[in-house]
Order: C-alpha cells, then structure tokens, then sequence
C-alpha cells in the first residue's frame, strides 16, 4: 500500500515525536511537495487533494487535521532538530543502501 493509499484510507496524522522515524522517510517526496505547495500559495484544500490524496470533501475537518499534522512535520523535518534526527537515524544505519547482490 503507497503513502497515498494510507493517506487517503485512514487520514493519518503525522508522528509528532522528535525521532526521526520510517514513516518519515517514507514520506520524504510528500513533505518536500507540501513546503513546495505552501510556497507557492497552493491552498491547503489542494495540497491535501493532490499531494495527500485525501477527499477533502467528504471530511474536510479530519481532511485538515492531516493535512496540517504533516505540513507541521515537513517544517520540523528540515529544522535543525529534524536534520539532527535524521542525521542520527542515518548513523544508525536506517538508510543503508541496497546490498546489491540481492
């Protein structure tokens, strides 16, 4: 199931915790295109629509909640605490590339 479908299914929050965690970095791209859509003016009804995959619609009230939980984490993802997480998560081998031999 892609973030997307996650998204769109359950309208998850975000983690709000100080770890940088897998979830986090499997929404890298979403984050990035929501600090990309909030610079550019793009209203959060659409950003929730066309980034998240959410039916603003049908919940616009949870359909916010998500929307503002993750632009809240894509923020706290390229502070320096964030940074530092993730940094962190990568010393810890989160991140090792793929063993090609595999």
């Amino acid at each position: 199931m892609s973030s997307e479908d996650l998204f769109e299914s359950r309208m998850l929050l975000a983690p709000v915790n100080a770890q940088y965690t897998e979830y986090d970095a499997l929404n890298q791209l979403s984050y990035a295109r929501l600090l990309d859509a909030r610079s550019k003016g793009l209203p959060w009804r659409s950003a929730a629509r066309e980034i998240l995959n959410l039916d603003v619609e049908a919940d616009p009230d949870a359909a916010e909640r998500c929307w503002r939980s993750h632009y809240k984490r894509a923020l706290w993802s390229i502070s320096e605490e964030g940074l530092a997480a993730a940094a962190s998560a990568c010393a810890q081998g989160w991140f090792a590339p793929p063993d090609p031999s595999t």
